[in-house]
C-alpha cells in the first residue's frame, strides 16, 4: 500500500515538472504536403485574427526573442495554432530562463521602475559610411565607446548619464569606474539607439531604448 502511494506521488511529481509553457503548432505547405512543426516552451504575448506573437528563449543572447507566426500565409500555405498554458506553467518557464540569464531593476529617466528578467541589450546594424559596417548583436553586455564590452556578469550597478554618454559602473568586487558607453549607432539615415530587452513577471516583453534608461541594477 505504501509502495503504491510512493509510486503515485513520484509519478505526480514527474508530471508536475514536465509541464511546458505555451506551444505553437504550425502546419507549413511543402510542395503538395503539409509539414507539422511544434514550437514548445514559449510565451504567447499577443494573438490576433491573422497572427501570433510569442517569446522564445535564445541561449546565445541569454534573453527571449519576439517571434511571429502567421495563421494564414498566402492562402492555406500555413496555419498556426497557439496552445496556451496556465500562469503557473508560464512562471515555471520564466524561472528556467532566469537560471540562464540575469535579472535587473531598471529605472527609466521618467522615474518608472521595472523588474526585468533575462535582461540583455540589442544594438542595431551600423552602416556608417566612413567605417566598416558593424553587425547587429544582442547580448547581456553594455557596449563601450572604445569597443570593449561591459559584461553583466561582473556588474552590480550601472548609472547612466544620457547627455554625456558616461556610465558610472559599480562592480561586484566593489570597484567603481566611469566610462563612455554607446547609446546609438549610426545607420544610413540617422542614429538608432540600442534597446534593453527582457521579460517581465507579468509575461510581457520588455523593450526600452537606451536613451530612456537611467539605471540598471543587477539583482540576480
Amino acid at each position: 500500500m505504501c509502495y503504491t502511494k510512493v509510486i503515485l506521488l513520484f509519478s505526480s511529481l514527474l508530471f508536475t515538472f514536465s509541464v511546458s509553457a505555451d506551444e505553437i503548432n504550425l502546419e507549413r505547405k511543402v510542395g503538395k504536403k503539409f509539414q507539422k512543426v511544434t514550437v514548445k516552451d514559449v510565451i504567447v504575448i499577443e494573438e490576433t485574427q491573422n497572427c501570433i506573437r510569442y517569446l522564445q528563449f535564445n541561449k546565445e543572447f541569454q534573453s527571449p526573442e519576439p517571434r511571429l507566426a502567421n495563421k494564414t500565409e498566402g492562402g492555406d500555405d500555413q496555419c498556426a495554432v497557439a496552445i496556451k498554458s496556465s500562469d503557473d506553467d508560464r512562471r515555471r518557464i520564466i524561472t528556467n530562463w532566469k537560471k540562464q540569464a540575469f535579472t535587473a531593476k531598471v529605472i527609466l529617466t521618467d522615474g518608472a521602475t521595472h523588474t526585468v528578467n533575462c535582461i540583455s541589450i540589442k544594438y542595431p546594424l551600423s552602416s556608417a559610411a566612413k567605417k566598416e559596417a558593424l553587425p547587429e548583436w544582442h547580448k547581456p553586455v553594455l557596449l563601450l565607446r572604445n569597443g570593449d564590452e561591459l559584461k553583466f556578469s561582473k556588474i552590480k550597478k550601472l548609472q547612466m548619464d544620457i547627455k554625456s554618454a558616461i556610465v558610472a559602473v559599480e562592480y561586484k568586487d566593489g570597484k567603481q569606474q566611469s566610462l563612455q558607453y554607446v547609446i546609438k549607432r549610426r545607420i544610413h539615415n540617422g542614429d538608432l539607439p540600442g534597446v534593453v530587452t527582457g521579460v517581465t513577471d507579468a509575461f510581457t516583453y520588455f523593450r526600452i531604448t537606451l536613451d530612456k534608461i537611467k539605471e540598471i541594477e543587477i539583482i540576480k
